[in-house]
């Protein structure tokens, strides 16, 4: 699991400066490597990415947990 605060632009979703429990995969989307971000209670939203930098953009990492349930 990932602590990280978004700081992309405000949408539905997702607000700007708030931090969030998010995991991360790396999945195939229309033939291409995506990668997968879930977020929310019991991680039911998610959002993709093109690539790591695109969601270095939007998004601060503040903590990894490694092992955590």
């Amino acid at each position: 699991m990932i602590k990280a605060r978004y700081i992309g632009v405000d949408n539905e979703l997702l607000q700007s400066g708030k931090v969030y429990k998010i995991k991360t995969i790396s999945v195939m989307w229309n033939g291409k490597p995506r990668l997968r971000v879930a977020f929310g209670e019991r991680f039911r939203y998610w959002v993709h990415y093109g690539s790591l930098e695109e969601f270095l953009k939007r998004w601060k990492v503040e903590a990894v947990y490694h092992g955590c349930r």
